[in-house]
């Protein structure tokens, strides 16, 4: 048995090593279970595939004036009842930000 620790996360990670989902981690401590006959030596692909927050995106779309937007029935403003604007947001940290290690383990017995 081997932990899969990608250490620090930036906000979820799905894992899937050579192609199979392991799983998908959202919390801390962002680590995974790799059975150790899964890693025979020879070459393997790993994929680490991070969701962003959607703070970040709102930024991002608020700064290129892309209208998002499409609300019929409420004002949409911010806490100050001024018309909603995240354009002036600094970024949110974002992304697989590790240290990424492979941690040997052991099961315990019953498991």
């Amino acid at each position: 048995m081997r932990i899969l620790d990608l250490g620090r996360v930036a906000e979820s990670a799905r894992v899937r090593l050579d192609g199979e989902t392991l799983g998908t981690v959202f919390a801390i401590p962002f680590r995974i279970a790799v059975d150790a006959e899964r890693l025979t030596p020879g070459r393997h692909r790993l994929e680490v595939e991070v969701t962003n927050l959607m703070a970040n995106r709102i930024r991002c779309l608020d700064r290129r004036g892309v209208e998002w937007r499409r609300f019929y029935d409420i004002n949409f403003v911010n806490l100050r009842y001024q018309p909603f604007d995240a354009s002036g947001w600094e970024p949110l940290d974002s992304g697989l930000l590790g240290p990424v290690r492979l941690i040997p383990a052991r099961r315990l017995r019953g498991e």
